[in-house]
C-alpha cells in the first residue's frame, strides 16, 4: 500500500525532472561586482533630461560561474529609473540583455546625496560561446558612492527563478501533497470498517 503511494508521488517529480531540458538556455547567474568605476557618457544618447553613464569594465566573482568581466551602459535621471544594456563576460563566453533599476538616495544626508542604494533588474537576451541563446534574469543590489572623485558602484547580483520553473515547481509540489493525503485516507478508512 506504501509502496503505491510512493509511486503516485513519483509521477509529479518525474514530470518536473522532465522539464529540466526545456530551461537548458537558462543562466543563474549570482555573484559580485565591488568599486567598479562609472563615467559619463556622450549625452545625445539618451532622452532630454536623462545622462549618460557607463560602468568600466570591472572584475568580479561568482560561486556558480567563476570569474567574469561586468559593464554596463545606462540612461538616467534624478527620480526616475534606470534604464540600459549590461554585458558580462566569462571564460567560455558572455551574456548581455537590458537593466531596469532606481538609485534612492541614503537616508540622513545633508545636502546635496552623494550615497545612494541601487536596485537593478536584469533580463538576459542573448550571449556567446557556452551562452548561447541564453535566457533568464536575475537582480543586483548595492551602492552607488560620489564621495570621493570617481563613482564608485558596488552590487551584489542573485538569480530569478523563471515563471515556468516556479510554476513547476508548484504542480509538483500539489501533486505530491494530494497524493500523500489520498494515501492516507486509504490506510485510514479500513481501520473505519
Amino acid at each position: 500500500m506504501m509502496m503505491r503511494g510512493l509511486k503516485r508521488a513519483a509521477l509529479p517529480l518525474a514530470v518536473i525532472g522532465a522539464a529540466a531540458p526545456a530551461q537548458a538556455a537558462d543562466v543563474a547567474f549570482s555573484g559580485s561586482v565591488m568599486n567598479a568605476v562609472s563615467n559619463v557618457g556622450d549625452p545625445s544618447v539618451c532622452a532630454s533630461g536623462f545622462f549618460h553613464t557607463y560602468v568600466l569594465p570591472t572584475a568580479g566573482t561568482s560561486p556558480t560561474l567563476g570569474g567574469f568581466t561586468y559593464s554596463s551602459d545606462v540612461c538616467q535621471a534624478v527620480g526616475q529609473p534606470i534604464t540600459g544594456t549590461f554585458n558580462i563576460v566569462l571564460a567560455d563566453g558572455s551574456f548581455a540583455g537590458t537593466q531596469v533599476g532606481l538609485a534612492t538616495p541614503v537616508p540622513g544626508q545633508i545636502g546635496r546625496p552623494t550615497l545612494f542604494d541601487l536596485v537593478s533588474n536584469y533580463t538576459i537576451t542573448g550571449g556567446t560561446g557556452a551562452y548561447t541563446g541564453a535566457t533568464g534574469s536575475f537582480v543586483g543590489t548595492g551602492t552607488v558612492d560620489q564621495r570621493s572623485g570617481a563613482t564608485l558602484i558596488s552590487l551584489n547580483f542573485r538569480a530569478v527563478p523563471e515563471p515556468a520553473s516556479w510554476a513547476m515547481m508548484l504542480v509538483g509540489f500539489a501533486g505530491i501533497g494530494m497524493t500523500m493525503r489520498r494515501s492516507q485516507r486509504r490506510r485510514v478508512m479500513p481501520q473505519l470498517a
